[in-house]
């Protein structure tokens, strides 16, 4: 499977979700303020001042505290863009960046069963790579379908193992799916599936 460990133009998936989350917080906490103080028209940052004829202390204090929080996670977000920015640029990219080709077969292994499962699990060494693509070397005829798992800790660690009831101990998900003679897989422009001993996908398993 092709394979780089280059930063530049890789965000991970948890940050992504991480700056969604934060996102909808803000925006559904200003528009929260807004039909709790129906009078104030202007915009969130100019609420206080535009709220505060014609309400009880105990308004006041509920749009100091509403706004409070909105301040507050307009700064979280603040951060996830500086540190994205900071890692799509490239300053955290490891050295010697490049894209190489990890090769996960079963060189020999026959089935002892018909229709049974083989598994064979392949220790990541690198500190952090992406996944970019995928390239079976199957036929449909000697091959019904193949799945290749990422997991934090194997069921098992022996090269090759069946029959394979199970991929991971945990950690486990599925990355690739391949029947019916399917052509390469390639990930789009700068997305890239996050593997190596810093994440939680610390081996492959097919």
């Amino acid at each position: 499977m092709p394979w780089t460990n280059e930063d530049n133009g890789y965000v991970s998936s948890g940050l992504l979700r991480f700056f969604l989350f934060l996102a909808n917080r803000v925006i559904g906490r200003e528009r929260r303020v807004r039909q709790k103080f129906s009078n104030c028209r202007k915009a969130p940052v100019l609420v206080i001042a535009s709220c505060r004829q014609g309400l009880s202390p105990f308004h006041h204090h509920n749009i100091r505290v509403e706004m409070n929080k909105v301040w507050r996670e307009l700064v979280m977000l603040a951060c996830w863009l500086a540190f994205a920015s900071h890692t799509v640029n490239g300053t955290e990219a490891n050295a010697g960046a490049g894209t190489a080709t990890v090769e996960l077969r079963m060189p020999g292994v026959r089935p002892s069963a018909p229709d049974q499962y083989i598994c064979r699990s392949l220790e990541i060494e690198a500190s952090l790579g992406y996944i970019v693509g995928f390239d079976p070397h199957a036929e449909q005829h000697t091959t019904h379908h193949m799945l290749v798992f990422t997991c934090t800790v194997p069921y098992r660690t022996d090269h090759v193992w069946a029959p394979c009831a199970r991929a991971c101990r945990r950690g486990k998900r599925i990355v690739f799916g391949w029947g019916k003679n399917a052509p390469s897989m390639r990930l789009p422009k700068d997305v890239g599936m996050p593997v190596g001993t810093t994440t939680t996908a610390r081996y492959l398993v097919l």
